[in-house]
Protein backbone atom coordinates (compact mmCIF):
# COMPACT_ATOMS: atom_id res chain seq x y z
CA UNK A 1 0.00 0.00 0.00
CA UNK A 2 2.86 2.63 0.93
CA UNK A 3 4.20 2.24 -2.70
CA UNK A 4 0.70 2.51 -4.09
CA UNK A 5 0.89 5.91 -2.08
CA UNK A 6 4.17 6.86 -3.34
CA UNK A 7 3.50 6.23 -7.19
CA UNK A 8 0.56 7.89 -6.80
CA UNK A 9 2.27 10.44 -5.47
CA UNK A 10 5.09 11.15 -8.08
CA UNK A 11 2.33 10.73 -10.85
CA UNK A 12 0.45 13.67 -9.25
CA UNK A 13 4.21 15.73 -9.09
CA UNK A 14 4.89 14.37 -12.65
CA UNK A 15 1.44 15.84 -14.12
CA UNK A 16 1.87 18.72 -12.57
CA UNK A 17 5.65 19.74 -13.57
CA UNK A 18 4.42 18.47 -17.00
CA UNK A 19 1.71 20.56 -16.81
CA UNK A 20 3.85 23.61 -15.65
CA UNK A 21 6.43 22.56 -18.67
CA UNK A 22 3.96 22.93 -21.36
CA UNK A 23 3.48 25.73 -22.65
CA UNK A 24 0.41 27.81 -23.69
CA UNK A 25 -0.40 29.04 -27.22
CA UNK A 26 1.37 31.91 -27.93
CA UNK A 27 -0.34 34.66 -29.40
CA UNK A 28 1.25 33.76 -33.27
CA UNK A 29 -0.03 30.36 -32.55
CA UNK A 30 -3.41 31.31 -31.06
CA UNK A 31 -4.15 33.72 -33.96
CA UNK A 32 -3.25 31.07 -36.33
CA UNK A 33 -5.26 28.14 -34.79
CA UNK A 34 -8.56 30.91 -34.64
CA UNK A 35 -7.57 31.84 -38.64
CA UNK A 36 -8.21 28.08 -39.22
CA UNK A 37 -11.29 27.10 -37.16
CA UNK A 38 -13.13 30.54 -37.22
CA UNK A 39 -11.99 32.47 -40.42
CA UNK A 40 -10.79 30.28 -43.21
CA UNK A 41 -12.94 31.28 -46.41
CA UNK A 42 -10.97 28.87 -48.71
CA UNK A 43 -10.23 32.10 -50.89
CA UNK A 44 -6.61 30.53 -51.65
CA UNK A 45 -8.22 27.05 -53.18
CA UNK A 46 -10.34 29.46 -55.90
CA UNK A 47 -9.98 28.30 -59.56
CA UNK A 48 -9.01 31.75 -60.26
CA UNK A 49 -5.92 31.56 -58.32
CA UNK A 50 -5.22 28.04 -59.87
CA UNK A 51 -4.78 29.79 -63.33
CA UNK A 52 -7.66 28.16 -65.24
CA UNK A 53 -8.32 31.26 -67.02
CA UNK A 54 -12.13 30.67 -69.06
CA UNK A 55 -11.91 30.30 -72.77
CA UNK A 56 -12.98 33.10 -74.87
CA UNK A 57 -15.63 30.31 -76.23
CA UNK A 58 -17.42 32.29 -79.83
CA UNK A 59 -20.50 32.17 -80.70
CA UNK A 60 -20.02 30.47 -84.42
CA UNK A 61 -16.58 30.17 -85.73
CA UNK A 62 -16.19 29.90 -89.38
CA UNK A 63 -12.63 29.36 -90.37
CA UNK A 64 -10.61 26.05 -89.53
CA UNK A 65 -7.89 27.48 -87.88
CA UNK A 66 -10.45 29.39 -85.74
CA UNK A 67 -12.15 26.02 -84.92
CA UNK A 68 -8.69 24.30 -84.14
CA UNK A 69 -8.26 27.37 -81.74
CA UNK A 70 -11.14 27.13 -80.05
CA UNK A 71 -11.07 23.77 -79.76
CA UNK A 72 -7.00 24.02 -78.24
CA UNK A 73 -8.35 26.51 -75.87
CA UNK A 74 -11.16 24.40 -74.49
CA UNK A 75 -8.92 21.20 -73.90
CA UNK A 76 -6.26 23.72 -72.10
CA UNK A 77 -9.24 24.82 -70.27
CA UNK A 78 -10.44 21.52 -69.10
CA UNK A 79 -7.35 20.08 -68.26
CA UNK A 80 -7.10 22.87 -66.23
CA UNK A 81 -10.21 22.34 -64.65
CA UNK A 82 -9.73 18.52 -63.71
CA UNK A 83 -6.47 19.14 -62.11
CA UNK A 84 -7.53 22.42 -59.85
CA UNK A 85 -11.26 19.69 -58.65
CA UNK A 86 -8.45 17.07 -57.71
CA UNK A 87 -5.77 19.01 -56.11
CA UNK A 88 -9.28 20.49 -54.04
CA UNK A 89 -10.45 17.32 -53.04
CA UNK A 90 -6.79 16.36 -51.67
CA UNK A 91 -6.62 19.57 -50.06
CA UNK A 92 -10.23 19.58 -48.08
CA UNK A 93 -8.01 17.88 -45.35
CA UNK A 94 -6.32 19.48 -42.10
CA UNK A 95 -3.78 17.03 -42.58
CA UNK A 96 -2.82 18.45 -46.35
CA UNK A 97 -4.19 22.11 -45.33
CA UNK A 98 -3.29 23.48 -42.02
CA UNK A 99 0.58 23.85 -41.35
CA UNK A 100 1.80 21.16 -39.51
CA UNK A 101 3.59 23.46 -37.01
CA UNK A 102 -0.19 24.33 -36.10
CA UNK A 103 -1.53 21.23 -36.33
CA UNK A 104 1.15 20.46 -33.58
CA UNK A 105 -0.69 23.18 -31.31
CA UNK A 106 -4.22 22.19 -31.57
CA UNK A 107 -6.35 20.00 -29.65
CA UNK A 108 -8.81 17.61 -30.60
CA UNK A 109 -11.96 20.42 -30.71
CA UNK A 110 -10.12 22.45 -32.81
CA UNK A 111 -9.05 19.92 -35.63
CA UNK A 112 -12.56 18.97 -35.74
CA UNK A 113 -13.21 23.25 -35.63
CA UNK A 114 -10.81 23.06 -38.74
CA UNK A 115 -11.61 20.41 -40.29
CA UNK A 116 -15.42 21.64 -40.65
CA UNK A 117 -14.33 24.96 -41.22
CA UNK A 118 -12.90 23.21 -44.55
CA UNK A 119 -15.58 21.17 -45.39
CA UNK A 120 -17.62 24.39 -45.68
CA UNK A 121 -14.85 26.13 -47.99
CA UNK A 122 -14.21 22.78 -50.35
CA UNK A 123 -18.28 23.10 -50.43
CA UNK A 124 -18.30 26.75 -52.00
CA UNK A 125 -15.25 26.92 -53.85
CA UNK A 126 -16.45 23.20 -55.44
CA UNK A 127 -19.88 24.28 -56.07
CA UNK A 128 -18.54 27.89 -57.88
CA UNK A 129 -15.88 25.56 -59.93
CA UNK A 130 -18.89 23.28 -61.05
CA UNK A 131 -21.19 26.15 -61.80
CA UNK A 132 -18.55 27.76 -64.11
CA UNK A 133 -17.75 24.48 -65.84
CA UNK A 134 -21.41 24.19 -66.47
CA UNK A 135 -21.35 27.45 -68.31
CA UNK A 136 -18.61 27.08 -70.43
CA UNK A 137 -19.29 23.16 -71.28
CA UNK A 138 -22.86 24.73 -72.14
CA UNK A 139 -21.28 27.76 -74.20
CA UNK A 140 -19.04 24.65 -75.97
CA UNK A 141 -21.92 22.97 -76.76
CA UNK A 142 -23.78 25.65 -78.43
CA UNK A 143 -20.08 26.28 -80.28
CA UNK A 144 -20.43 23.37 -81.56
CA UNK A 145 -23.52 23.02 -82.38
CA UNK A 146 -23.47 26.46 -84.75
CA UNK A 147 -19.95 25.94 -86.16
CA UNK A 148 -20.60 22.07 -87.13
CA UNK A 149 -24.32 23.69 -89.11
CA UNK A 150 -22.34 26.26 -90.96
CA UNK A 151 -19.23 23.76 -91.47
CA UNK A 152 -22.13 21.07 -93.08
CA UNK A 153 -24.06 23.36 -94.53
CA UNK A 154 -21.30 25.03 -95.89
CA UNK A 155 -19.32 21.95 -96.99
CA UNK A 156 -23.15 21.14 -99.21
CA UNK A 157 -22.77 24.51 -100.83
CA UNK A 158 -19.43 23.31 -101.80
CA UNK A 159 -20.32 20.15 -103.13
CA UNK A 160 -23.38 21.09 -104.57
CA UNK A 161 -21.13 23.53 -106.45
CA UNK A 162 -18.43 21.29 -107.77
CA UNK A 163 -21.79 19.13 -108.97
CA UNK A 164 -22.83 22.18 -110.68
CA UNK A 165 -19.59 23.03 -112.33
CA UNK A 166 -19.01 19.30 -113.43
CA UNK A 167 -22.61 19.49 -114.81
CA UNK A 168 -21.21 23.21 -116.75
CA UNK A 169 -18.40 21.45 -117.29
CA UNK A 170 -19.41 18.10 -119.09
CA UNK A 171 -22.30 20.42 -121.14
CA UNK A 172 -19.71 23.17 -122.10
CA UNK A 173 -17.50 19.83 -123.31
CA UNK A 174 -20.54 17.97 -125.25
CA UNK A 175 -21.07 21.68 -127.10
CA UNK A 176 -17.26 21.67 -127.79
CA UNK A 177 -17.38 18.45 -129.16
CA UNK A 178 -21.02 19.00 -130.94
CA UNK A 179 -19.44 22.57 -132.30
CA UNK A 180 -16.47 20.73 -133.95
CA UNK A 181 -18.50 18.32 -135.01
CA UNK A 182 -20.89 20.85 -136.62
CA UNK A 183 -17.89 22.17 -138.14
CA UNK A 184 -16.02 19.43 -139.57
CA UNK A 185 -18.66 17.48 -140.65
CA UNK A 186 -21.42 20.24 -141.50
CA UNK A 187 -24.06 19.15 -138.78
CA UNK A 188 -24.79 17.11 -136.00
CA UNK A 189 -26.44 14.60 -137.82
CA UNK A 190 -23.95 13.48 -140.36
CA UNK A 191 -21.33 13.08 -137.49
CA UNK A 192 -19.44 9.37 -137.91
CA UNK A 193 -20.59 6.99 -135.46
CA UNK A 194 -19.04 6.41 -132.02
CA UNK A 195 -16.38 3.62 -132.42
Amino acid sequence: MKHHVMLVALLAAGAASFAHATPAHSDAQQQAVRFWTSEYTGADLAADNYGCAAPEVPQQSWANQQIRAVSRDIAKWRSCHEQFMTKLRLSGHVEYRVPAEVQGVMSAAEREQAQARLDAAYAQVAVAAMDNAIRIDAQHRAWMDATVRYVVATNRGIDAGRRVAALEFRARQEWLHDAYNAYRYGSRASRPASR
